[in-house]
């Protein structure tokens, strides 16, 4: 985390050292999926997975949420071998977000939160949702993302190594 906040120099990004930061950047599905949380936690500790990430060479992750992980107050069985990752027990999805968030800076790995999908299945399920609101829905509404984009944007923006918002 030493190297976070980033900012703009000229043309490029640079660390708080002044040192350029190239943005070599891989995707983390399944927060916008099924399970609500990031893919590998059933056969790997977080932490592991995140050293791994930066030791690939990669600088970003982007990190996707759907509307309805948000609200999940559980996470689905088999989405987290607990013995591996003890400290995600008992936790919903989106504070497991948070410590996927916490977990990838630690390992000196800037995210991008990225609002994926409106409800938690593979791109959008079968009603072809690409809007940020359901129509006719009594939750999804324009105004429930808008307070979403909200409650994710203030719940990171004290963590210089989320970097970016994404649609």
């Amino acid at each position: 985390r030493d190297q976070f906040p980033l900012r703009a120099r000229g043309r490029h990004i640079v660390n708080r050292r002044g040192e350029r930061f190239k943005f070599v950047g891989v995707n983390w599905y399944g927060g916008s999926d099924a399970y609500g949380v990031v893919g590998g936690l059933a056969e790997r500790p977080l932490e592991d997975i995140c050293k791994d990430v930066a030791a690939m060479g990669f600088t970003v992750v982007r990190l996707p949420f759907s509307n309805e992980m948000l609200r999940a107050t559980s996470v689905p069985a088999g989405a987290i071998d607990y013995d591996s990752n003890p400290a995600l027990r008992g936790r919903t999805p989106l504070e497991v977000f948070d410590r996927t968030v916490d977990a990838l800076g630690d390992a000196g790995v800037a995210v991008v939160v990225n609002n994926h999908t409106t409800f938690g299945t593979w791109s959008g399920g079968p009603d072809g949702n690409g809007l940020w609101y359901v129509e006719g829905s009594d939750i999804y509404t324009e105004d429930s993302w808008v307070g979403d984009w909200l409650v994710v944007a203030c719940r990171y923006a004290k963590r210089p190594h989320v970097v970016g918002y994404d649609l």
